[in-house]
Order: C-alpha cells, then sequence, then structure tokens
C-alpha cells in the first residue's frame, strides 16, 4: 500500500489539502522515529510505549532499537528481522501528519483501521486495473523513444494513470503516447518542473469536459468553465508535479521545483525537448496531456 494512496483516501475525507499531502510526503522521518512506527505496526511494542522510549532515545541519543534490546523488549534477532522488514510507507505518512497537526492522532488511528480494511480489496483492484491499463501503454511507449529521460518519462505517465485513477477515476481508455512537439491548447493548465531534468507539463480538454473533470476532482457541481474550473485543472496538475518531485526525490536524490501554473487557452504550444502526447478517453471527453522533458 503506497503512501499516496493512503494520502487520496485522507484528501477524500478533507482531513488536510493537497499542499498539505505533498509537504508531508517531502518530509524525512528520523530512523528512530521510523523504527518505532514498524515496531507497533508488528505488535512487538504498544505505542504508548513506544512514545516513551521514542523520549528516551532523543534525551540520551541511544537508539530506539538499542534501548529495546538494553531493557529486554526486544532480542537482537528480532531486531535483525525488523531490519529486513518492509516498512509500510502510509503508517510513515501518518506520523508526519500528527507531528505536522494537520491530524490529530485520535483521528488519524480511525483512519488506519478503515483504510487497511478498504485497501486490501479496493487497492488491489485499482493496482490491476492500472496495471493492465498501463502495462501496454508503458511498453510501447518504451520502444518510441530513444531520450536520455525515457525512464523519468515512463515514471511520470506512470503515476499520472495512478492519479487519474484515484482522483478522477478509472473509467478511462488509455491512447498511445505520440510524438508531438506542437500542439494547440484548448482549456488548459501549464506547469513546469525546474531541475534535471527539466519538465514541460499541460493538461488539456474542451469546455465540456473540464467542467465534468472539475466536478469529479473536487465531488462539487460546476456548471459554467470559470476561473474555479482552472483552478481545479492547475491543482490536478500541480498535484501530478509535486508528487513526482517528491518521488524523483526519494528515488534518485534529485532536487527540482515548481514553476507556479498558468493557463494560455486556445494558444501554440512548443515547448523545448522531445515533445509527447497523451490522451485518455474517459465518458465525458478526451482528457490530454502534452509534455516533454529536457
Amino acid at each position: 500500500m503506497h503512501s499516496q494512496f493512503f494520502g487520496n483516501y485522507l484528501l477524500e475525507r478533507e482531513l488536510l489539502t493537497h499542499d498539505q499531502l505533498i509537504e508531508a510526503m517531502n518530509t524525512t522521518l528520523d530512523s528512530n522515529v521510523i523504527s518505532s512506527i514498524l515496531c507497533v505496526y508488528k505488535s512487538l511494542v504498544i505505542p504508548s510505549e513506544a512514545v516513551m522510549l521514542l523520549k528516551e532515545s532523543k534525551e540520551t541519543g541511544t537508539p530506539f532499537y538499542q534501548l529495546c534490546m538494553d531493557k529486554s523488549i526486544l532480542s537482537s534477532a528480532q531486531i535483525e528481522q525488523l531490519k529486513n522488514e518492509y516498512m509500510p510507507h502510509y503508517l510513515v505518512l501518518a506520523q508526519v501528519l500528527v507531528d505536522m497537526d494537520v491530524v490529530p492522532i485520535d483521528v488519524m488511528a480511525d483512519c488506519i483501521v478503515e483504510y487497511e480494511q478498504q485497501s486490501e480489496l479496493v487497492d488491489l483492484e485499482m493496482m490491476e486495473d492500472l496495471e493492465q491499463k498501463t502495462d501496454c501503454i508503458l511498453s510501447e511507449f518504451a520502444t518510441l523513444t530513444d531520450s536520455a529521460y525515457r525512464d523519468d518519462l515512463i515514471d511520470y505517465i506512470s503515476l499520472l494513470f495512478n492519479n487519474l485513477i484515484h482522483f478522477i477515476g478509472s473509467d478511462f481508455e488509455p491512447l498511445p503516447v505520440q510524438p508531438m512537439n506542437q500542439y494547440y491548447s484548448k482549456i488548459c493548465s501549464i506547469q513546469s518542473i525546474l531541475g534535471t531534468p527539466n519538465v514541460y507539463s499541460m493538461i488539456d480538454m474542451q469546455e465540456d469536459t473540464a467542467i465534468e473533470f472539475a466536478n469529479r476532482f473536487t465531488d462539487m457541481e460546476f456548471e459554467t468553465c470559470d476561473e474555479y474550473v482552472h483552478a481545479c485543472l492547475d491543482d490536478f496538475l500541480n498535484l501530478q508535479n509535486g508528487l513526482y518531485i517528491v518521488n524523483e526525490s526519494n528515488e534518485r536524490n534529485r532536487t527540482m521545483t515548481l514553476d507556479a501554473p498558468y493557463n494560455p487557452d486556445y494558444e501554440l504550444q512548443e515547448p523545448q525537448g522531445e515533445g509527447f502526447f497523451l490522451s485518455t478517453k474517459f465518458p465525458f471527453g478526451y482528457v490530454n496531456f502534452f509534455f516533454s522533458l529536457y
């Protein structure tokens, strides 16, 4: 279960904002805190005991696992096993949000229980659906370009499918990625990521499609394509790109920053680098993406 899935769950419950989610996912926890979370998750230490041990660890400078062994709470064999255990990222995210005072600890505890009950069925179905829809597209795309940033592009597209499924719906058909260096925008949002590589990204669609996209994204009812609909496109693109740079930081140790999104509707777009066009067909219309890495 990935941390962004749990983050989506908290967003749906309106317990935090997109910006708070991105900030939390970009926060690194102290290794002792992570060790304590894992011990609680494995039912080796009760939460109240973990809090006391963490406090003592901070005051004395003694590593959490060493304290547990000194107090005969854990054996050396158990500690070695824990070091090789998979740490559920959603629990780390939960702890960060509690530490940030975004979600109260009692509310978070209830959310974790409910999420774990739902995730075995819901997340598995979503992951299987995502895998089926992206495998073909991504394998075809891998043969389409010899760009030095091919793996980065694949990661970006894979994350994009994930975010569409979780925030808009899984009822879409992805169409093959096409090379494209020029595109005439309709209702759109454009945002750049600055770093290595730089990323140009655009989400674009017809007016009536944009209205329904915004309705799904916010669970509200917009009737006209106004500034609030544009803001929804901005928010979705900002979330996509924010999560992407968090992943790049965690996986490739890259430092990247986001420019503010803007809305040049009905204009010719000619980004730098090798451009690509991806269209997804929803029942309410086509949601299009135009991007390049350079």
